[in-house]
């Protein structure tokens, strides 16, 4: 499962602060993140102020969170799918 967050560039420190917690937090859960930030010669030709988070769950996050939700994989194979 692979998601990306898109933010821009905020000069409010309280929202920094707040994102800076909430990737802290995915790490702490085992999530992989990607940070991508722009260029700087980019950034300052073009004023680029988006970055980009690339989140990645490995495989035992995801079944650690199956259980926890209960969910169930199947047992044997469904013939029935054609």
């Amino acid at each position: 499962m692979d998601l990306i967050i898109v933010y821009e560039d905020d000069l409010d420190f309280s929202k920094e602060q707040r994102r800076k917690t909430f990737l802290r937090n995915l790490v702490s859960e085992g999530l992989e993140l990607e940070i991508e930030n722009p260029d700087p010669v980019r950034r300052k030709i073009q004023d680029i102020r988006t970055h980009f988070v690339k989140i990645h769950a490995p495989w035992p996050v995801l079944t650690k969170y199956a259980e926890i939700m209960n969910m169930k994989m199947p047992i044997k194979n469904n013939n029935y799918d054609s």
